[in-house]
């Protein structure tokens, strides 16, 4: 006997199980292969952003570290200013604009002080020199903005005019001789004819000098004695520093400049100890006529030396 089976459609289940598994591990695997791909790409990104960030961070402290190093207070402004305008997403700038607000404070103060000179009426043309080249010489007129026009015209205020020289001609006085007289006839008969008397001549008054000025220099009102450095005390180290100061009309030290420094070791040690006394020390200012004003290249000698 033959037994006849109808054929019957393939179902899902009747397909093999190692296919379907197969299959599914063809589609982990493509998963994997794209996930890592994204990984390593941000990856890239991010390690590519964290060094340009870590580069943009080193100049910026480079060029912060240049500008508050700077000794001229004018030309320390103007790195602070560029910086600020070059670096406006830093996070120093709190502490470079707190800065640029003191050195504008000193500027403003001591263009008011060099304003109060040149209209005084007691101060002469030497002091109010004297006082423009002290306000130059500490804020300068290149980095001042309208500055350098204002100095301008102080100087040109100074200029004084020259006095008129007397008029020394002679008025045109008619003589009392007829001109139709011949010349070898006298006039008035046998008597002479006395000619006028000579002109007196005109005297100028000597000029006026003004009287010297009294000056009266600096002088230390309150000392501060410098720290003897740690190295050099233990190792018995003596040394004696000379500064050159620039006093303001208050008496406060604004600069202080190295002139000599005599040490065997630990020189920069000696010098930075002596700065920081300089800078706390406070005179009695200079005075012009009883007027204070600014003066520079007082020296001040520290002596280091151990019992």
């Amino acid at each position: 006997m033959y037994q006849t089976v109808d054929d019957v459609e393939e179902t899902e289940a009747d397909v093999p199980a190692t296919r379907r598994l197969r299959t599914q591990l063809w589609v982990w695997l493509a998963l994997a292969v794209i996930a890592l791909g994204l990984i390593a790409f941000f990856s890239q990104d991010r390690g590519a952003s964290n060094g340009e960030a870590e580069v943009a961070t080193r100049a910026e402290r480079a060029s912060y570290h240049t500008a508050i190093s700077e000794r001229d207070t004018d030309l320390r402004r103007a790195r602070l200013r560029d910086f600020e305008i070059t670096y406006s997403q830093s996070e120093l700038l709190p502490a470079v604009r707190a800065q640029l607000a003191v050195l504008d404070a000193h500027e403003t103060k001591d263009w008011a002080a060099l304003t109060d000179v040149m209209f005084a009426p007691e101060a002469d043309k030497i002091t109010k020199l004297a006082a423009i080249q002290n306000y130059e010489s500490k804020w300068g007129a290149s980095y001042l903005g309208g500055r350098d026009k204002d100095l301008r015209e102080l100087r040109e205020g100074l200029d004084i005019v020259p006095e008129s020289t007397p008029n020394r001609e002679l008025k045109d006085v008619k003589s009392p001789i007829p001109t139709n007289v011949p010349d070898q006839v006298m006039v008035g008969g046998p008597r002479s004819v006395t000619p006028p008397p000579p002109p007196r001549p005109v005297t100028r008054p000597a000029p006026t000098r003004p009287a010297p000025a009294q000056t009266v220099e600096a002088r230390v009102r309150k000392n501060v004695t410098p720290r003897y450095p740690r190295r050099a005390q233990r190792r018995n180290i003596n040394a004696v520093v000379t500064l050159s100061l620039a006093v303001d009309a208050d008496g406060e030290v604004q600069m202080a400049e190295v002139v000599s420094v005599t040490a065997e070791r630990y020189a920069k040690d000696f010098v930075k100890a002596a700065e920081r006394a300089a800078m706390r020390t406070r005179y009695h200012p200079k005075t012009v006529d009883g007027n204070a004003v600014p003066t520079q290249g007082v020296q001040k000698r520290y002596v280091f030396k151990m019992d």
